[in-house]
């Protein structure tokens, strides 16, 4: 019998957070981990239209809360949800066409900004979208 290794350790996930691994959730989680990008509810909506959009936005929610998904302001006017993983990444987006492209730019952030800072001594956490236009949208 085939066993879903993915599944299983997002099952897990879940339930380590104090979350029931409903098959909803599964799935959903099933599908944002095989997005190269961060996605938005209108997206989950059309994969999975049995589901309710209150009820996508309240799940989403708690697993941000959760630090199973993270939660992006991609400037179009929504959140995007991406799968959490060791790997942080940035976001650079193309202001005329909405092309995502995942780039690493945390050399050295938190120091530079506690540097810069006059009234914080400790960061916990970052998260930084450049916005400009794409090669295809420039040529």
């Amino acid at each position: 019998q085939y066993i879903n290794m993915k599944e299983v350790q997002l099952k897990e996930k879940l339930r380590s957070c104090g979350l029931r691994a409903t098959p909803k959730r599964v799935s959903v989680l099933l599908f944002l981990s095989k997005m190269n990008e961060p996605v938005g509810v209108t997206t989950i909506e059309k994969k999975f239209p049995d589901m309710n959009r209150t009820s996508i936005y309240r799940m989403l929610n708690s697993m941000v809360e959760y630090k199973i998904l993270s939660k992006h302001d991609l400037g179009h006017g929504h959140y995007d949800y991406k799968l959490l993983t060791n790997k942080h990444n940035h976001h650079l987006v193309c202001v005329k066409c909405d092309q995502i492209e995942e780039v690493d730019l945390c050399d050295g952030i938190n120091e530079k900004a506690i540097k810069q800072s006059k009234k914080f001594s400790e960061l916990t956490e970052h998260m930084v979208t450049v916005f400009g236009t794409c090669n295809r949208c420039t040529g």
